[in-house]
């Protein structure tokens, strides 16, 4: 293709976090968590997660070799490498082994006096008909740009 259409097709984004399968969930972080619900504590290792399905939101799984119980309800959860304390709704739980639900609250870490930056992502479905982008060395071209 010649280099006139290069220079005014813009080049298609390349994802930050990459998945198999259409709708797989997406790891954001994995290490250790904490649950509380007043003075009962679940502590051990879990993930926090973005699901697609049933509908698009924030998730975590907690697994612990603790014996102590949390209910299905509000909570806390600490995530050591923030060190803030996030409203969740503990949705499922497996007595005393493991806890799973979601994140209701926005996390607000700092004041963002020194923000240098924000990243936001946008979803692109491949089999979208839009407007054209070429891929970077702009040797392949398609139409999937949305304009926003």
């Amino acid at each position: 293709m010649d280099s006139d259409v290069r220079n005014i097709v813009p080049i298609e984004l390349a994802p930050i976090y990459s998945t198999r399968t259409i709708n797989e969930p997406i790891g954001l972080y994995e290490g250790t968590l904490e649950l509380s619900q007043g003075n009962r504590k679940l502590a051990g290792s879990g993930k926090i997660q973005f699901e697609w399905q049933p509908s698009p939101g924030l998730t975590f799984n907690l697994f612990s070799q603790e014996c102590l119980t949390i209910e299905p309800d509000e909570s806390l959860l600490n995530v050591a490498a923030l060190d803030v304390p996030i409203k969740t709704l503990v949705t499922h739980v497996n007595v005393g082994t493991s806890a799973s639900g979601i994140l209701n609250s926005p996390v607000q870490i700092g004041e963002g006096k020194n923000l240098q930056f924000i990243l936001f992502h946008v979803v692109n479905f491949w089999p979208y008909l839009g407007h054209s982008i070429s891929n970077l060395s702009g040797t392949r071209y398609r139409s999937a740009r949305q304009l926003v």
